[in-house]
């Protein structure tokens, strides 16, 4: 934690010269205190380290949207450590899945088509365009939005939050 703190204070210093301040490294040991629990890096250039992985929702209530969560280890399991957003694509900073098939939805005018996509197969574009697998671990480097907290008895703080990265770059995680 003092390593963290000692980080965020020299990342201060550098904004306040005008230069902008290298992200914070937020250590899979540490995402859940930090991201979960706290808000304290709100609005702050965050880099987490995992492994990317659709979530498309509930089993029972079957793919209504896509999200990427960043998880401790492979194809979604481990612990969840952030999710981020990032654009469905080829191109730099981008995450493809092969579409197997898709499906419109005419009974509700203006709402997307359902895809069927190939997770095994997927793959991510880092920010010089170079490709991955995504059960390779990964670097997410976005800017942290904490959301509203919520009461939370399991928390430590006494509050839960729902984090979110945007404004994301991806890299293949040293």
């Amino acid at each position: 934690m003092r390593k963290l703190v000692m980080a965020a204070a020299a990342a201060l210093l550098v904004a306040a010269c005008g230069e902008p301040a290298p992200p914070v490294l937020v250590e899979t040991a540490q995402a859940e205190s930090l991201l979960m629990h706290g808000n304290t890096l709100d609005g702050q250039r965050v880099a987490v380290d995992g492994y990317i992985h659709v979530d498309d929702g509930p089993d029972d209530q079957g793919g209504a949207a896509m999200a990427y969560t960043l998880t401790s280890s492979p194809q979604g399991l481990g612990k969840h450590l952030i999710m981020f957003k990032a654009d469905l694509g080829k191109g730099a900073n981008q995450v493809d899945f092969p579409v197997l098939s898709t499906e419109a939805h005419p009974q509700f005018p203006g709402a997307p088509d359902t895809l069927l996509v190939d997770l095994k197969n997927g793959r991510f574009q880092d920010s010089a365009g170079a490709s991955h697998p995504v059960q390779s671990k990964a670097r997410v480097t976005g800017r942290l939005a904490s959301g509203t907290a919520q009461e939370s008895f399991s928390s430590p703080t006494g509050k839960s939050y729902r984090p979110m990265l945007t404004e994301v770059t991806l890299e293949a995680a040293p």
